[in-house]
């Protein structure tokens, strides 16, 4: 599909008969002909960036081709796509008769209607064949929140995701992921990402480019440090890196300026860097089950912490004098074992419960 200048979309050949081309260019065409048009026949959908470039007439194996029914297909497949378009834009549904049953579930579903999203926005997946899933692009464009129920799909996603640029809420959770198709850097609306619960080692790449999110969601992983220079940090207020088993947090962490939750329970850490207590905008810091052994007198630079959590750090004895000096702290939770002398009591914030 040739939108907002982006050509990612999946094409529709017949209600009888449809094609597929999905390797990336270089790999076709380094393809033998023969090989290309059997596997162009065989399958059920083709990539528009690969039919372009022969529609147009510029260099590409098929357009060498000495098979003229695979360039028929191909403009045939680029005219049913604009029909295809022009109905979707309109709010046309697809009668079940018009849509072969060899399409994707997900597919079908959008062109016949029988998908749609609520009054929210929202827009729920639970099959494992999401072939198809970019033409939501068209066919909702009031669509802003895009949830893959767990377990949808596993450990690939599809870059059909990319097309989506509507999308503001986009969650992934659950599903065994270990990278993201470069695509999603094209989500230039999403403001909120949740990618819990995969097989993440480091910040996917594509999240780089994500210039207006401002909750990341990455707990349940393995990652085991923060990336330099990450493309989203100063638009981040919500970052949370729950249950990844970090040893410890580099100074990177200071990149998050505009950083108001940061959440860290249930990793490793032994030490808090310095460059944490430069965020000045942080209001929410969790730092339980973890190794803990002090907190450094730089806590009190935090002065809009309105909650600071510390539960299941066995190895904090005690807290520096200056957390006093946190005027706004109206919730501090404790691990046991830690108790807060009385004098320290009085100097805390008035309103402020100690659990």
């Amino acid at each position: 599909m040739v939108r907002n200048g982006r050509v990612l979309v999946l094409m529709l050949l017949t209600c009888s008969s449809v094609v597929a081309m999905q390797q990336e260019s270089a790999q076709v065409q380094e393809t033998p002909i023969k090989e290309l048009a059997g596997r162009v026949l065989q399958h059920h959908l083709i990539s528009y960036e690969h039919l372009q470039p022969l529609l147009l007439g510029e260099a590409h194996p098929l357009a060498q081709s000495t098979a003229p029914d695979l360039v028929k297909f191909a403009q045939q497949a680029v005219r049913v796509h604009k029909g295809i378009i022009r109905r979707l834009e309109k709010g046309e549904a697809f009668e079940p008769d018009e849509v072969s049953e060899r399409y994707p579930p997900v597919f079908r579903a959008i062109l016949t209607g029988q998908m749609k999203p609520d009054e929210k926005g929202e827009l729920w997946v639970c099959s494992k064949e999401c072939d198809g899933i970019g033409y939501a692009h068209v066919a909702f464009p009031q669509c802003t929140k895009l949830f893959f129920e767990p377990s949808t799909f596993e450990k690939q996603l599809t870059d059909e995701v990319g097309c989506l640029t509507q999308l503001r809420v986009l969650s992934l959770a659950g599903h065994r992921l270990a990278g993201l198709p470069d695509q999603l850097s094209g989500l230039a609306n999403l403001k909120y990402l949740d990618l819990s619960e995969n097989e993440f080692t480091e910040f996917p790449p594509p999240i780089r480019s994500l210039a207006k999110l401002r909750k990341l969601d990455l707990d349940g992983n393995r990652i085991s440090k923060i990336p330099e220079a990450l493309g989203c940090a100063a638009t981040l207020t919500h970052l949370s890196l729950v249950n990844n088993g970090m040893r410890e947090l580099s100074s990177s962490i200071g990149q998050f300026v505009n950083l108001k939750h940061l959440w860290l329970p249930g990793n490793q850490l032994k030490v808090v860097p310095p460059e944490i207590w430069g965020l000045k905008c942080l209001r929410d810091l969790s730092l339980s089950y973890n190794d803990l052994e002090a907190l450094p007198d730089e806590i009190c630079n935090l002065a809009e912490l309105r909650t600071l959590t510390l539960e299941y750090n066995s190895r904090l004895k005690q807290l520096p004098p200056t957390i006093s000096q946190l005027c706004k702290l109206r919730h501090l939770r404790l691990p046991i074992g830690l108790f807060v002398n009385d004098e320290l009591k009085e100097q805390l914030p008035k309103g402020c419960t100690i659990d």
